[in-house]
């Protein structure tokens, strides 16, 4: 009698583990791409946001997750933080609903051939 709610519970919170390693994972891959492409060096020192977020929309639409806010970017000295927040999805209402991942990245710069 007890049996079903209780297999029903440990069916919904497994799901709710691997939706939530999903959303862990595609985080960790969007603040990644973005501080790949901040730090990139270019003609506006490495800090092209408009690029980095277009490039974070269609990538999350692409793995089927949503931003739960727009991308965090700031430009320390010598290095790039992005920090990016999903919505996860909730089987359970008692979880966390929103997952975030944090990046730092050193801000490349082109050194000539002759100064190296």
């Amino acid at each position: 009698m007890l049996l079903l709610p209780l297999l029903l519970l440990v069916l919904f919170a497994m799901f709710q583990v691997v939706l939530t390693l999903h959303s862990s994972r595609s985080a960790a891959l969007l603040a990644e791409r973005a501080a790949e492409i901040v730090a990139q060096p270019s003609g506006f020192g490495g800090r092209d946001y408009v690029i980095a977020a277009n490039a974070l929309e269609g990538m999350s639409r692409d793995l089927g997750v949503r931003l739960a806010e727009p991308p965090a970017i700031s430009i320390r000295p010598r290095s790039v933080v992005v920090r990016v927040n999903l919505r996860n999805a909730r089987v359970l209402p008692w979880v966390k609903h929103v997952v975030s991942r944090t990046v730092e990245r050193p801000i490349e710069q082109f050194i000539p051939e002759s100064q190296r």
